[in-house]
């Protein structure tokens, strides 16, 4: 039951509630804006909805919420080098563990993959039903190994949709020189969680039996011993820049930096658009 201009109250709790425009709708294949108040009470829920109007109306005339597939492209391999890298130090360091157990790290992380992509297709309404699991099975996992996949969807979730650090995401669309308004966050969010789904899934590299190393041991060893080596030198091979990822963060992305309350924040939007 409403209570007023684009108010709705489900159960005991107020919703801001907008229909798209058309051109939005058919982009994002929904019809509908919706963002959770978080109050029970109709007068605070009238004061919040005017600024939510008015944030609304410049994200849905805002001509630069239009991100190319050029920009997708960057944005996924910018993430999936990134979160391999930082997975491959956190390999590195586990192998060093005397507790160290492949078997159920080489799980772990491939469960956690399947859920990423999972949500990567479907949002915040996937799920593991029965033909997630036959696709599973046919991969040669078990169901236990579903019920893996079931519970990292179910920790990836929250009441805002799904939980992500919306803040790297932002930086992430921005240094492609696309806009980090509402709608761009929209489009961009499924691919963000696809390349950290493929990064999950490389697992097998990782955590094969032998480290994996990008250094040439044999061409070293001749160094080393004073005989020709077959590296190349900086004056032969060109400079080359090297990038650097910091890996002072975990490699998945559990957390939500941008939870908050409903206060017309743009980010509220973009939750509400991501459902």
């Amino acid at each position: 039951m409403a209570r007023g201009p684009h108010l709705l109250r489900r159960g005991a709790v107020y919703y801001w509630q907008r229909r798209l425009p058309t051109h939005l709708a058919n982009r994002l294949r929904i019809s509908h804006v919706k963002v959770n108040l978080r109050t029970k009470d109709v007068a605070t829920a009238r004061r919040l909805v005017p600024p939510l109007d008015a944030r609304a109306m410049e994200v849905f005339v805002d001509e630069r919420a239009d991100i190319s597939r050029e920009q997708l492209g960057s944005l996924f391999k910018a993430v999936l080098t990134e979160h391999q890298k930082k997975l491959g130090l956190l390999a590195d360091l586990n192998r060093a563990e005397p507790q160290f157990e492949r078997s159920e790290l080489l799980e772990a992380e491939l469960a956690q993959g399947h859920a990423y992509r999972l949500l990567s297709l479907h949002g915040a309404k996937a799920r593991v039903g029965g033909a997630e699991e036959l696709q599973l099975r046919e991969g040669g996992h078990d169901a236990s190994f579903a019920g893996k996949v079931r519970e990292h969807i179910e920790r990836l979730r929250d009441e805002g949709g799904i939980k992500l650090s919306r803040r790297r995401l932002v930086d992430h669309l921005e240094k492609t020189g696309a806009s980090a308004n509402a709608i761009n966050v929209t489009v961009a969010q499924p691919v963000y969680l696809r390349a950290l789904a493929e990064a999950l899934l490389s697992a097998e590299e990782r955590y094969g039996n032998q480290p994996i190393s990008e250094l040439d041991f044999a061409a070293l060893m001749e160094e080393a011993k004073g005989r020709p080596s077959s590296l190349p030198t900086p004056d032969a091979a060109g400079e080359e820049a090297v990038s650097s990822v910091p890996a002072s963060e975990a490699a998945v992305e559990a957390q939500n930096a941008d939870d908050g309350t409903a206060s017309g924040d743009i980010t509220i939007v973009a939750q509400a658009l991501a459902r």
